[in-house]
C-alpha cells in the first residue's frame, strides 16, 4: 500500500545500519522520491528479502549496498519482481551466476527491460558478433546495451574500411572496450598517427590485433619506445614480431630503466648487434634493471671468468638474466665440480637445462662407472635419447 512516510519508526533505518550502510547513505536513500512514498513496513520487508536473496546468490554486504545505492528503487520492488528480471536475463542465454555478477558490476541492467536487452543483443548479432562473443561483451561491458545499432555499426565499419576483417574487428572491440568510448574520428586519427611513424595498413592491423590497447593508449608513449627500438637496429617487422611474442612489452617496459640497462651492457663490452640479438632471444631484458644484470654477470666474474668469456656465455644464453642469483651460482658451481668449466664457455645453453635432471643423470653415470670424456655430453641430450641409451636409468635415482 502506498503512503507518505516520515520515517518516525526506526526499524527500517536500524536494519540498514546493522547491514553496513553509513548514515550518509541512509539519508540519501530516504531522500529518494520512490522510497519516500512507501510504508516503513513495506520497505523493511523488501530490503530483507532483497539482501537475503543476493547473499544466498554469493554477494557480500558491500556488493548489495552498492547495488541498492545505484538503483534505490529496487527497495520499492518485491522480491518476485527481482526474480523475474533475473529469469529474463537467463532466458536470453546468460547463466544465472553470470547474471548475478552482471548485476554486481552494473546494477543498471535491472532498469532495462527484457526487450531492450534482446534488441541490443540482436544488433550485435546483425553486425557479425557470435552469441558467445556477445555474452562476453555484455558481461564485461554491459553499457554496450545502451549504445544503439547505429553507433555499434559505425565503430565496426571504421575498422572494416581500414582493412580489418570482421573477426579481427570483433576481437579488437571485445578485448579493449575503451574503443567504444572513442569517436569514429578519434579512431581514424589514431590509425593515421601510426601511419606517420612509417607503418602501413597491414602492419597496423597486425600490431593492433596482437595488442588492441595500442589504439587507446597515448601514442606518444609508444612513439618514444618505438624510436628507441629502431635506434637499437630493430625494423618495423622486428617490432611487430616483438609485439606478437610479448604483446604487453611495448606498453609496460619503462624506457628510462631500459636505457640504463642497455647503457650498462654497452659499457661492459657488448656490441649493438649482440644486445639486439639478446633482446630478441629474451625480450624481458627490457624490464630488468642494470643492477640485476650486474649481479648475474658478477656471479661469473667471481667464479673466475674474464669479461670476454662472460659476454660469450651470455650471448649464447641470454635467458640467464632471468634466473635468480642462487640458481646461477648453483649451476656454475656444479659444472665446475664435474670439470665442465671449459664446456660451459662454449656451450652456455646448458645453463637453461633443468639442473636436477642433469644431476640425476650425472649421479647415474658416475655410480655406474660410465661417466667419461666420451659420455659427459649425454648429460644434456633429450630424455628419450638418454633413456634409450641407458635403459636401466630412472629419474627416481637420488641426485
Amino acid at each position: 500500500k502506498l503512503c507518505y512516510n516520515n520515517f518516525g519508526d526506526i526499524m527500517f533505518e536500524e536494519y540498514l545500519l546493522k547491514f553496513g550502510y553509513t548514515d550518509e547513505q541512509i539519508m540519501m536513500l530516504k531522500k529518494t522520491y520512490p522510497i519516500k512514498r512507501y510504508a516503513e513496513a513495506t520497505l523493511l520487508y523488501n530490503i530483507k528479502n532483497i539482501t537475503n536473496y543476493f547473499k544466498k546468490s554469493g554477494l557480500n554486504n558491500s556488493d548489495i549496498i552498492y547495488i541498492t545505492m545505484a538503483i534505490p528503487n529496487i527497495i520499492c520492488s518485491s522480491i518476485e519482481d527481482l526474480k523475474i528480471k533475473i529469469d529474463d536475463l537467463v532466458s536470453l542465454g546468460f547463466k544465472r551466476l553470470m547474471v548475478i555478477n552482471l548485476i554486481k558490476n552494473y546494477p543498471y541492467i535491472l532498469q532495462l527491460n527484457k526487450q531492450k536487452v534482446k534488441d541490443g543483443m540482436d544488433d550485435l548479432l546483425e553486425i557479425g558478433f557470435k552469441q558467445e562473443e556477445i555474452t562476453k561483451l555484455i558481461i564485461n561491458y554491459p553499457i554496450i546495451l545502451t549504445y544503439g545499432f547505429s553507433n555499434l555499426k559505425k565503430h565496426t565499419q571504421v575498422f572494416l574500411d581500414y582493412g580489418y576483417d570482421i573477426n579481427d574487428t570483433i576481437f579488437l572491440l571485445t578485448e579493449d572496450f575503451g574503443l567504444f568510448d572513442l569517436s569514429v574520428n578519434k579512431i581514424k586519427a589514431c590509425l593515421a598517427k601510426y601511419e606517420k611513424l612509417g607503418f602501413n595498413n597491414l602492419d597496423i592491423v597486425k600490431m593492433t590485433r596482437y595488442l588492441p590497447t595500442l589504439l587507446t593508449m597515448d601514442i606518444g608513449l609508444f612513439q618514444d619506445k618505438f624510436s628507441y627500438l629502431t635506434d637499437l637496429g630493430y625494423s618495423f617487422n622486428d617490432i611487430i614480431n616483438i609485439i606478437h611474442k610479448v604483446p604487453f612489452i611495448v606498453v609496460d617496459f619503462y624506457l628510462e630503466r631500459s636505457k640504463s640497462t642497455i647503457d650498462y651492457l654497452f659499457k661492459i663490452g657488448f656490441s649493438k648487434e649482440e644486445i639486439k640479438s639478446m633482446i630478441s632471444d629474451n625480450l624481458y631484458i627490457l624490464f630488468y634493471s642494470d643492477e640485476s644484470l650486474e649481479n648475474k654477470i658478477n656471479n661469473f666474474i667471481v667464479a673466475g671468468f674474464d669479461i670476454e668469456k662472460v659476454i660469450s656465455i651470455i650471448n649464447n644464453c641470454p635467458i640467464i638474466f632471468g634466473y635468480d642469483d642462487d640458481t646461477v651460482k648453483e649451476k656454475i658451481s656444479f659444472y665446475f665440480d664435474i670439470n665442465l668449466r671449459d664446456y660451459l664457455i662454449t656451450n652456455s645453453k646448458i645453463l637453461f637445462i633443468n639442473l636436477d635432471i642433469v644431476k640425476s643423470r650425472y649421479h647415474y653415470l658416475n655410480n655406474s662407472n660410465q661417466y667419461s670424456s666420451s659420455t659427459y655430453e649425454d648429460l644434456f641430450i633429450t630424455d628419450s635419447d638418454f633413456e634409450k641409451k641407458y635403459e636401466t636409468f630412472s629419474y627416481g635415482d637420488d641426485v
